[in-house]
């Protein structure tokens, strides 16, 4: 039972890291929203930039040891 309890607080641990993570690149996250609404005009530079905005977040995320698999 104290495995479960301990595997629990680690779950909650990592989700409250997560979510720490992530608002803070909300700036981040806003802008690449931003772009993705953006006229069709400007879909071949917009999905570049967004593509780069992503990375950044993912290679943050696999410094603070999280399984990020291969998306493309």
């Amino acid at each position: 039972m104290s495995k479960r309890l301990n595997s629990t607080r680690k779950t909650n641990y990592q989700e409250d890291q997560l979510l720490f993570i992530l608002m803070s690149y909300q700036f981040d996250v806003d802008r690449t929203k931003k772009l993705i609404v953006t006229p069709e005009d400007y879909a071949p530079l917009n999905l570049k930039q967004i593509g780069l905005e992503l990375t950044g977040i993912f290679r943050h995320l696999k410094k603070m040891g999280w399984f990020i698999p291969q998306v493309l």
